[in-house]
């Protein structure tokens, strides 16, 4: 059957010809915004719309890097390992640590940092820090935000040596590191206001090792038929790691928050109707601005960038309804680029439902299949798209789990949907038609559509090859608020796929079944008395514990040690090595006694 689209889902790709083009198109644009802005509401300042928001070693025979969706193309991080060293972010620094063997572990230097060290990547004998922080404009009395990618050699770990610095004004989004390349997404603010009445559009600008570089009108791009805002511009940037080379471009979009990357494309999406949260500006009393979040009542636009060799272009842009999750909600594959959704449908009483959709765009952007409609009511909880298989979670009350065909790009088609209490916010393949899946369990609520969360939820699920779905095992750890990093960071979960073994941070919290008569109400809060890692071995049977970790000594509270929190989980050889915020400890992984402790002073 023919689907029709609306004429917004085909979107032409356009670049400036000169300035005066560029700054007529950015003006007229934003005065229209802030009329939306004004209706929907209340008056919005401009100048709200313009602010974004020599040692010697061993190294071990295996150990696990960073959690990432594409495998090939890594994700900037906290904690990076190569398998003797360990580089571990702690309050606004890097920490260059001897990791193996355990026994000799110890800091070997640090670097320290002004700002705020987002993410580190970590090739060969090259550690790049990517760094925020906040630079005094000309002419103003407030500060803006800045991005700053710093690449030291460190071929001497006692010594690192700067090799590039560059710096971006504007909001850092994210990063990936393929190839040899770093490919960096910041916002910049496309106008500036030097007085109450003077409005200036500006040009995206870039700073290395002192020299500035304007790009000129034909490198910024447009999409005349988005309605999303335009005042500022999203630039990607690539900078080979080995030198520091650097070239780049830039798209004139909207308040983007969520990229995708694979071997040869950037996709970066943005909504075309956020919803709109006034905060304070800290550095100017009594101003505010906007944040924005992926509404899904709109559409989402998305851009294309191709990477190759650390080259950049601006490939298509398209625009799909409804909002997204996270970047797992996209996806890449023989040539077509996947979306899940979340969206608005009305029905025949006039009404509107939110249902959620897949979509399959080509390498222009258009739609060429879709499944529309799925679960309605309720939202997506976490996607995972597995070559031509793709799996949704959604939840309301119950968590089904959908196995979607996608072996014919332009008829997706629905194979299975398994229906269990609880929900899945990560989604993990292990091989051999198996998904681990972490969240949380779920009670229904008597009066109401909605369920209470309860503790951790662990399951096993297994697709077979027509994609039917059973939940071959689960785990319920802690009673309602125990929680775990692995919830909202996919990096934070750590498996050898080799030794099938799974680690993951998690808070256990447990309610004092003493204090109520009969079963505790399941809107009861338990209180936190675990913090750490479990390492568990994953078969078809299910997890069994192997053992677990925690920083915080016994008899100290869980509640107001944060700084002890374990975050992270690497496993080296036979040890395990956990990081908090403000230290590193290495256990065994045989039987979990303590082999060394590194302290980030």
């Amino acid at each position: 059957m023919a689907i029709a689209y609306p004429p917004s889902i085909l979107v032409e790709l356009r670049s400036f010809n000169s300035y005066y083009q560029l700054s007529s198109y950015v003006l007229q644009r934003t005065r229209e915004y802030r009329s939306y802005l004004d209706k929907f509401y209340g008056p919005v300042r401009m100048d709200e719309l313009a602010q974004p928001v020599a040692i010697t070693s061993q190294v071990a025979g295996s150990y696990t890097t960073t959690n990432v969706q594409v495998e090939g193309v890594d994700e900037p991080d906290i904690a990076k390992t190569d398998g003797t060293y360990i580089y571990a972010v702690s309050q606004n620094r890097v920490f260059l640590v001897l990791a193996y063997p355990p026994e000799q572990s110890r800091i070997v230097s640090t670097l320290n940092f002004n700002g705020t060290v987002d993410g580190i990547f970590v090739s060969e004998d090259r550690l790049a820090v990517v760094e925020t922080g906040h630079v005094a404009k000309e002419g103003e009395q407030f500060y803006g935000p800045d991005t700053r990618l710093i690449i030291y050699d460190i071929t001497d770990r006692a010594k690192p040596v700067t090799v590039k610095e560059i710096s971006i004004p504007g909001s850092y989004i994210n990063s990936r590191l393929t190839e040899g390349y770093i490919y960096a997404v910041i916002q910049q603010p496309a106008i500036q206001y030097p007085s109450e009445w003077n409005v200036k559009v500006t040009l995206p600008t870039i700073k290395a090792d002192g020299s500035k570089e304007t790009l000129p009108p034909s490198r910024v791009y447009y999409s005349p038929s988005s309605k999303a805002p335009v005042d500022v511009y999203t630039i990607v940037i690539a900078v080979r790691i080995q030198d520091g080379t650097s070239n780049s471009v830039s798209a004139l979009t909207g308040m983007g928050s969520t990229i995708y990357a694979s071997f040869s494309n950037i996709y970066v999406a943005y909504p075309e109707n956020p919803i709109i949260f006034r905060q304070p500006l800290l550095a100017v009393p009594g101003s505010f601005a906007p944040s924005f979040w992926g509404g899904f009542g709109g559409n989402t636009t998305i851009f294309r960038f191709s990477i190759s060799s650390g080259q950049v272009n601006v490939a298509a842009s398209g625009t799909i309804p409804g909002g997204i999750l996270n970047q797992f909600s996209m996806d890449e594959y023989d040539g077509y680029f996947r979306v899940a959704t979340t969206s608005f449908r009305q029905e025949y009483n006039g009404n509107y439902v939110q249902v959620n959709n897949v979509y399959v765009l080509d390498q222009s952007l258009n739609i060429v299949g879709s499944l529309e409609g799925l679960a309605s009511k309720e939202s997506i909880y976490a996607v995972r798209f597995l070559g031509d298989r793709a799996y949704v979670v959604t939840f309301e009350k119950i968590d089904p789990l959908f196995a979607i065909s996608l072996d014919n790009p332009t008829q997706p088609r629905l194979l299975d949907k398994l229906v269990m209490p609880g929900f899945s916010q990560y989604l993990h393949p292990i091989g051999n038609g198996y998904l681990i899946g972490i969240g949380k369990e779920a009670v229904e609520a008597e009066q109401g559509d909605f369920a209470w969360y309860q503790g951790l939820k662990l399951s096993l699920f297994h697709a077979d090859d027509n994609g039917n779905l059973t939940e071959v095992a689960k785990l319920l750890i802690g009673d309602r608020g125990s929680d775990s990093p692995v919830l909202y960071d996919h990096r934070s979960f750590t498996y050898d796929p080799e030794r099938t073994i799974m680690a993951l941070p998690l808070m256990i919290a447990m309610i004092d079944k003493g204090g109520f008569i009969g079963t505790p109400p399941p809107d009861t809060y338990g209180v936190p008395v675990w913090q750490g890692a479990y390492v568990f071995r994953v078969s078809s049977e299910g997890f069994e514990l192997l053992g677990k970790v925690t920083h915080i000594p016994e008899g100290r509270n869980v509640d107001g040690n944060y700084e002890l929190f374990v975050n992270r989980v690497t496993l080296i050889g036979d040890f395990v090595y956990t990081l908090s915020s403000t230290r590193l400890e290495v256990n065994s992984l045989l039987d979990f006694a303590n082999v060394a402790a590194v302290h980030f002073t």
